[in-house]
């Protein structure tokens, strides 16, 4: 019988929130474009400032999340829908 994989549902802000105390080490902060066309071509729906301004560009959210080790294996970060 194949093992059950049952994710836990994290929302975006929840993560988003996890990735920023981990980011507020290094003075920076995930962003995220808001209703903005340009800056939404310019850096992405995720960007990362810090004290010299944007630092990173077209972030993915997930990936960050994974790699900053604020989202485990068994969660899952849910739809905005």
């Amino acid at each position: 019988m194949p093992k059950q994989t049952n994710k836990i549902g994290l929302t975006r802000s929840a993560v988003i929130q996890r990735i920023n105390r981990k980011l507020s080490a290094n003075n920076e902060r995930l962003r995220v474009t808001r209703n903005d066309e340009r800056m939404l071509r310019e850096v992405g729906q995720f960007y990362i400032t810090g004290e010299e301004g944007v630092n990173r560009r077209n972030v993915d959210l997930e990936a960050l999340a994974r790699r900053l080790d604020v989202l485990r294996p068994w969660e899952t970060i849910l739809d905005d829908g």
